[in-house]
């Protein structure tokens, strides 16, 4: 259970975030609003204009950190942007892994299962833009005089934080090894008394 809400939870903020920043963040005409209904599945020509339109910058902290839409048509730290088909298909095959691996451990450690649903929403949430726009919208930039870090969202947060969590269970904890291949480990072996 732990895993299926962080990842509706994440693919939730994520869809809800990137939506208001691609609202607030592009210049659009004013006889095309970038509705949350045209963001869930648009149209052809509303995703030209939304590819195609002007964007705003807006600084939060100035010198360190704007709202800044940007779109990646590639992977982490945009690469492999000419091949979206065959990131499609890593992200496809990762969230199948994830969902395989969280089966194999035990539902009572609520943490590796958490991390497993942070990893899943946010692979859901960039695939979900993937497949509606031919891009991933990303509007979180932080950057200090000419160093940038590259710019992200939320559903990348998830994935790392995810990450970070299943690799500190991994080298610190015996958390994430299997549950035993047959019977209950909990419930223990009552010997024949004859």
């Amino acid at each position: 259970m732990p895993l299926a809400l962080a990842a509706l939870a994440v693919f939730v903020v994520d869809y809800l975030t990137k939506w208001v920043a691609t609202a607030r963040l592009t210049v659009a005409p004013e006889t095309m609003p970038v509705t949350w209904r045209m963001f869930a599945w648009p149209d052809e020509t509303q995703r030209i204009m939304l590819a195609s339109a002007p964007v705003r910058r807006v600084p939060v902290v100035p010198g360190w950190f704007d709202f800044f839409l940007q779109h990646n048509t590639g992977g982490a730290f945009s690469i492999m942007g000419s091949y979206p088909w065959l990131i499609t298909i890593v992200a496809l095959a990762a969230m199948g892994w994830i969902v395989w691996w969280s089966r194999q451990v035990p539902r009572e450690v609520v943490s590796a299962h958490t991390a497993f649903g942070l990893v899943l929403g946010g692979a859901a949430g960039n695939l979900f833009d993937r497949l509606r726009f031919g891009y991933v919208v990303d509007f979180l930039h932080f950057y200090r005089g000419e160093w940038y870090w590259p710019t992200f969202n939320i559903a990348d947060s998830a994935i790392v934080t995810g990450i970070a969590v299943l690799v500190v269970l991994s080298l610190f904890t015996k958390k994430l090894e299997p549950r035993a291949a047959t019977g209950d480990p909990a419930t223990p072996e009552i010997p024949d008394p004859k």
